[in-house]
């Protein structure tokens, strides 16, 4: 018995791995999701197949199994180069500081898992039993780490032009139907704030901040806004409501900071 094509995530024991061939036949069917979101045929399906391959899930099979990790290193240089060359040109006023500090906001763990969840590249990721139970296949690190293989895998199937037109596709269309830009100045603002006490937090509790955010309506209108809640430790930290999630988002931070309102958790 085979998943559905869109599942929300991959099964292992639907099938009796015991020879590559198990696999690669199944899985060209299963990908063609992501085949359609890129918009892009594999010439090597293998490759596709290798950056949706997490090492948990390697380890399982019984047979020798690339994972992802080096294609998701691959992947990191060619999405930095993409994405330096873009800010250099749509942002030709902003000194090297302040463009190190915009592509380090958008190429950034959190940004990339977006764009991967957005893509629903977690319907197809291959993850091991443990990762499973834990719901691995929603993990940022996890996301971002393949949303960059995948982009490693294009870049040796076809060229780095090919790599780039996907890529800012993806952003361009992400942007439109999710009402959240990625490449924007006001992105600096945002990633120091946000980086700065997720560093703090990180180093206190060993654990990262999650913002939760619910879209409501005004009363007696039909706008939007969005409620945001700042949690560390599963503790609710601080929230507020704007018409903008990003600028909740970077109030809450902010605030947080300076208010030291970490400092009221336990260590």
């Amino acid at each position: 018995m085979k998943p559905e094509l869109l599942s929300d995530y991959f099964i292992n024991e639907y099938l009796l791995l015991n020879k590559p061939e198990d696999l690669v036949s199944f899985s060209n069917e299963y990908f063609k999701h992501v085949s359609t979101v890129l918009n892009y045929k594999f010439s090597n399906t293998n490759l596709l197949l290798t950056a949706m391959t997490h090492k948990s899930f390697a380890h399982e099979v019984k047979f020798e199994m690339p994972n992802n990790e080096k294609l998701e290193f691959l992947g990191d240089s060619v999405l930095q180069i993409i994405i330096s060359e873009k800010i250099f040109k749509d942002f030709a006023d902003l000194n090297e500081g302040q463009l190190s500090k915009l592509r380090s906001a958008i190429v950034n763990e959190n940004t990339l898992a977006k764009l991967a969840h957005f893509y629903k590249l977690n319907s197809t990721l291959l993850i091991g039993k443990g990762e499973l139970k834990t719901k691995g296949y929603n993990r940022a690190s996890l996301l971002s780490n393949a949303f960059e293989a995948v982009l490693g895998a294009i870049y040796l199937d076809s060229d780095l032009e090919t790599v780039r037109v996907i890529l800012i596709r993806l952003i361009e269309k992400y942007e439109s139907s999710a009402n959240d830009k990625i490449i924007s100045i006001d992105m600096i603002d945002d990633y120091d704030s946000k980086s700065k006490l997720q560093e703090i937090v990180m180093k206190l509790y060993k654990v990262t901040p999650t913002y939760e955010s619910e879209e409501l309506t005004k009363k007696n209108s039909k706008e939007k806004y969005f409620k945001v809640n700042l949690r560390i430790q599963d503790t609710l930290v601080a929230s507020t409501e704007n018409d903008s999630k990003k600028k909740a988002m970077q109030i809450l931070a902010q605030t947080t900071l300076k208010n030291e309102l970490y400092k009221t958790l336990k260590g």
